[in-house]
C-alpha cells in the first residue's frame, strides 16, 4: 500500500520494535494460521450501516516495508529505522465505501508473536512524539493525495495531527485524527482521516475512516471498534 492514508496506516500501527517474539516454550504459529487468524478478525460490510459497498477484496501482507517515509518517521520518533521494519503477517480489508461516496472505511489486522510483543508495537501509536511526526513527515504525501484527487485549482491548508477521546476496546486502543484543509472551486473544506488502533492479545486492528467535508461520525466508528473487537475475540 503507497499513499496518503494508506501510508499514514503502516506508519502509526504496522511499526514496532526489534524485541523478541513467542517464548522460547512456545511453539510458533505459522504463517498461514496467523494469517487466517487476521482475516477472521477483520470487519466485514455486514459491520457497516445499509447502504454501504465494498471495493477491491481481502489481501495479505506483512507489516510494514522500509523507504523513506519510514526512515524519516523513526528519525522524528528517536528510533531506529530497523525497530520500524516488521515482517508479521497481516490482511487487510476491502475497502467500503458509503452511499454518498464521501466516506471510506478499511481495517488492516496484523498478527505478532506474542501479546507482549503487539504491545511493544503499540507503544508507537501511543508515543507523545507521534502525532506532530505524523503531521511533519506524512503531511506532505496527504497533501499531495488531496492535490492529486481536487486537480487544478485545488490549494491545500496546513495538516494537523491530534488525538482523540475514544473508549477502551482491548488491551490498548487509542485514536487519531489527521486533518487537512483544503479549497477547490471556490468552496472550502477538509479531508479528515481517523486511525482506530486496538490490541487485543496477539492482534493488532487498524480502522482508518477517511472522510470530506467533516469528521467520520464517532458513534459510528465506536460501533465499527466494537464490531472490530468481537472479530478479534
Amino acid at each position: 500500500m503507497t499513499g496518503g492514508p494508506c501510508v499514514l496506516v503502516l506508519a502509526v500501527s504496522a511499526c514496532g520494535s526489534s524485541s523478541t517474539g513467542a517464548a522460547a516454550n512456545q511453539p510458533k504459529p505459522s504463517k498461514a494460521a496467523d494469517l487466517a487468524l487476521a482475516k477472521k478478525s477483520l470487519v466485514v460490510l455486514s459491520d457497516l450501516p445499509s447502504g454501504w459497498t465494498a471495493s477491491g477484496k481481502v489481501t495479505s501482507g506483512s507489516g510494514s516495508t522500509g523507504g523513506e517515509p519510514l526512515a524519516k518517521i523513526a528519525a522524528c520518533l528517536g528510533v531506529t529505522t530497523a525497530q520500524l521494519n516488521i515482517n508479521f503477517p497481516t490482511e487487510n480489508s476491502p475497502t467500503f465505501n458509503n452511499p454518498g461516496g464521501s466516506s471510506t472505511v478499511s481495517d488492516q489486522v496484523e498478527t505478532f508473536p506474542s501479546p507482549a510483543r503487539a504491545g511493544t508495537d503499540f507503544s508507537n501509536f501511543s508515543n507523545p512524539k507521534t502525532p506532530g511526526c505524523i503531521t511533519t513527515v506524512f503531511g506532505p504525501l496527504l497533501r499531495q493525495e488531496v492535490q492529486k484527487g481536487g486537480g487544478a485549482g485545488t490549494t491545500i491548508g496546513a495538516v494537523t495531527t491530534t488525538r482523540q477521546t475514544f473508549p477502551a476496546f482491548g488491551d490498548q486502543s487509542g485514536e487519531m485524527q489527521i486533518q487537512a484543509p483544503f479549497s477547490t472551486a471556490g468552496v472550502s473544506t477538509s479531508l479528515y482521516v481517523d486511525l482506530v488502533d486496538i490490541i487485543k492479545g496477539r492482534l493488532e486492528t487498524t480502522l482508518s475512516f477517511t472522510t470530506a467535508g467533516s469528521a467520520f461520525d464517532q458513534t459510528e466508528a465506536q460501533k465499527l471498534a466494537a464490531a472490530a473487537f468481537r472479530h478479534m475475540s
